[in-house]
C-alpha cells in the first residue's frame, strides 16, 4: 500500500500506478489503484481545505492535492506572466545592480543560462539567455 500526494508528476510511481502489466498466470492486473478525494474526508472542515487551496499556485496542484490526480507541468511556469507587463524594451544595467548568472544543468537536454540583474528593489530583470 502506498498513500502519496503526486506534485512531481509523471514520473516512475506513475508508471507503476498505471501499470497495464498482469499476472501471467490468471491475467489479472498485478497492480490496483483506489484514489481517495480530500473532500470525502468528514473529519476536513470546508473552511480548512479552502484555506490550503489558497496557498496552492494552480489548478493542477489542487487536483494532485486534493484527488491525488497525476499532471505534467506544460504551459507557462509562471502562469502570472503578462508580455504586457513583464516584458520592457532593453535598458543600461547600472553598474551598482547585482549580476547573476545561473545554469539549469540537464543530463538529457541541453543546458539553459540565463544572465540577470537585481535592482536594489529585490525586482529581478533578466537580460539575457543561452540554450
Amino acid at each position: 500500500m502506498i498513500t502519496f500526494t503526486p506534485l512531481s508528476g509523471i514520473n516512475w510511481l506513475y508508471d507503476l500506478v498505471y501499470s497495464d502489466k498482469k499476472d501471467p498466470l490468471t491475467g489479472k492486473p498485478l497492480v490496483g489503484a483506489v484514489f481517495v478525494s480530500t473532500y470525502d474526508n468528514p473529519y476536513i472542515k470546508p473552511s480548512d481545505i479552502e484555506a490550503i487551496k489558497a496557498l496552492c499556485r494552480d489548478e493542477d496542484e489542487i487536483a494532485a492535492r486534493f484527488e491525488g490526480k497525476f499532471f505534467t507541468r506544460s504551459g507557462l511556469i509562471y502562469k502570472e506572466f503578462d508580455p504586457r507587463i513583464h516584458i520592457v524594451d532593453p535598458f543600461p544595467i547600472p553598474d551598482d545592480w547585482m549580476i547573476c548568472i545561473s545554469i539549469d544543468h540537464h543530463t538529457r537536454n541541453p543546458q539553459a543560462v540565463i544572465f540577470a540583474a537585481v535592482d536594489p528593489d529585490d525586482n529581478v530583470w533578466i537580460y539575457d539567455e543561452f540554450y
